[in-house]
C-alpha cells in the first residue's frame, strides 16, 4: 500500500465516517456510556478534549472555544455569535489549524453537518490568508476526518507532530471563495437577519414601484 493509500479512501461523505475504535491513531477515543453523554458539550468535554491531550495538545494553550468570530464581507464587518455550537480551534504558531465539532452522541452525522462545518472553517481565515487545514466531524463515537488542503478524507485525527510536520504548506484560498463561505456561515447563523433584510428589500422595491 503506498502512502496516498494509507491516509485516504473513498470519495463521499458516507463512507468517511470512521468508528472510534477503527482510527489509525495509535490512542483511540474514549467509549462512554450514554447516560454521560446528554449534550455536545459532553462530547466534548468528556470525549473530544481528552483525546486532545493523548494526541499531546495542551488544552490551555493549544485550543480555543470561541463565542464569536469577526470577518468582512466586501466592505462591511460582522460579528458571528456561536452561542450554541461546540466548536473547538487548534491554534499551533498562532494559525488556526484545526477545527473540531461535536454532535450530540446520539446524532447521526449527515452531509448537511459536514457542510456547514466546511462554511464554518472557510470563515476561519488567518492573517496570512489561509484557512484551518484540518476539519474534524464527531458525534463521539463516528468521526469524520478531512485535509482540506489535499481534499482528501483522513483515517486518523492529526497530531500536534502532523500538525508542526505541515505548518508551512499553504493553501491560499480566493477572495471569492472566502466570502460564500462566509455568507453560508452568516446565513445559517443569523436566519431572522437575513429574513429582515429580506423584508426590507422588499418593502424598498415597492416603494420604487416594483412588484
Amino acid at each position: 500500500m503506498n502512502s496516498s493509500e494509507e491516509i485516504y479512501f473513498g470519495t463521499s461523505f458516507e463512507n468517511s465516517l470512521i468508528n472510534a475504535e477503527d482510527l489509525e491513531n495509535k490512542v483511540k477515543p474514549k467509549i462512554l456510556p450514554l447516560e454521560l453523554l446528554r449534550s455536545e458539550e459532553d462530547v466534548r468535554v468528556k470525549i473530544i478534549n481528552p483525546y486532545l491531550e493523548n494526541l499531546s495538545f495542551d488544552l490551555d494553550k493549544d485550543t480555543l472555544h470561541e463565542e464569536t468570530i469577526k470577518f468582512t464581507i466586501g466592505t462591511r464587518e460582522y460579528v458571528l455569535n456561536l452561542t450554541g455550537r461546540s466548536d473547538t480551534i487548534i491554534k499551533i504558531n498562532g494559525k488556526n489549524s484545526i477545527v473540531i465539532e461535536a454532535k450530540k452522541y446520539e446524532h447521526s452525522l449527515t452531509r448537511r453537518d459536514w457542510e456547514e462545518l466546511r462554511s464554518f472553517v472557510y470563515a476561519l481565515v488567518n492573517d496570512d490568508e489561509t484557512i484551518p487545514r484540518y476539519a474534524v466531524l464527531t458525534n463521539g463515537h463516528k468521526w469524520c476526518i478531512r485535509d482540506l488542503y489535499s481534499n482528501k478524507w483522513l483515517k486518523k485525527v492529526p497530531n500536534k507532530k502532523d500538525i508542526y510536520a505541515t505548518l508551512n504548506y499553504q493553501i491560499l484560498i480566493t477572495e471569492i471563495e472566502r466570502d460564500v463561505a462566509r455568507k453560508k456561515v452568516f446565513t445559517k447563523a443569523s436566519e431572522e437577519k437575513l429574513i429582515n433584510l429580506i423584508s426590507k428589500t422588499e418593502a424598498y422595491l415597492r416603494e420604487e414601484g416594483y412588484d
